[in-house]
């Protein structure tokens, strides 16, 4: 099949918009980190709030890792250019047919596309796949849910026991360092290797958990904390749409969509 080039120009910018704001993110917070003075004031309610809106996110993340049909929505293979919706009610029925399923018709790809979870049921997502016990399971999501699981864990521990100063310090570098080897596993590299994107996500979120307690522990700002939290979600994000525009290369590439048919 022949791929449009609006197409692979837009996922090519698209993509890169998300990786740029990504290490952009990281770089401001750790120069908010090494630049911006103590807080004067600790409010009372600042440690279980922040704490808790981490452990929000992490339990989402668990629903999604454990649901991932029920978030099948947030990487439908459905992403077109500005160009191509303007001239695709011009197309010929059979152009509009793309990876087996008629683009014009959300019911349509619902019904012809066999899904694993969020994954279409073909060999060209081998390397997005883990068998366990005779079933099919996304290494992402599994490193995700084992990570959340361990960041909510250790969250609760943290709240009662706190951190001294030096080890809140030693806890935010390696957590960043952590999370921008993850950043770069999952959205420069896109590695298809099974373990690779186990280890890249959940190291996000570990990472992410270590940085927040040296946060906490070390500047206790609250402006800080909560651009944190802005952040991890934004990160979460740029997980979702990479991994989305990885998958529609390989359908659009694919050139035996037999594979994918409901037949």
């Amino acid at each position: 099949m022949k791929l449009n080039v609006d197409d692979i120009r837009y996922q090519f910018n698209y993509s890169n918009y998300y990786v740029l704001m990504s290490f952009s993110g990281l770089i401001f917070l750790v120069l908010i980190y090494l630049w911006s003075p103590d807080a004067k004031t600790v409010y009372s309610f600042q440690k279980p709030l922040i704490l808790l809106a981490f452990v929000v996110i992490c339990i989402s993340g668990i629903l999604a890792a454990v649901f991932p049909s029920r978030c099948r929505g947030i990487s439908t293979f459905n992403m077109k250019s500005g160009k191509n919706k303007k001239h695709e009610s011009n197309r010929k029925p059979q152009e509009n047919r793309i990876n087996g399923f008629n683009k014009e018709s959300k019911l349509d790809h619902e019904s012809v596309i066999r899904f694993e979870g969020h994954h279409p049921n073909c060999d060209k997502f081998k390397s997005h796949t883990i068998h366990f016990k005779g079933k099919k399971y996304c290494p992402g999501c599994s490193g995700l849910l084992v990570g959340a699981i361990l960041a909510v864990t250790g969250t609760i521990f943290y709240y009662f026991l706190g951190l001294g100063l030096i080890y809140g310090q030693i806890s935010f570098w390696i957590g960043t360092g952590s999370v921008f080897v993850s950043l770069i596993l999952i959205l420069f590299l896109n590695i298809d290797k099974n373990i690779i994107k186990f280890v890249s996500n959940f190291t996000l979120v570990l990472g992410s958990l270590l940085i927040l307690f040296g946060i906490d522990t070390v500047k206790e700002n609250i402006i800080m904390e909560f651009y944190f939290l802005i952040l991890v979600l934004f990160w979460i994000r740029a997980r979702i749409t990479v991994s989305k525009i990885n998958h529609e290369s390989i359908c659009n590439q694919c050139s035996e969509k037999s594979h994918c048919l409901g037949h």
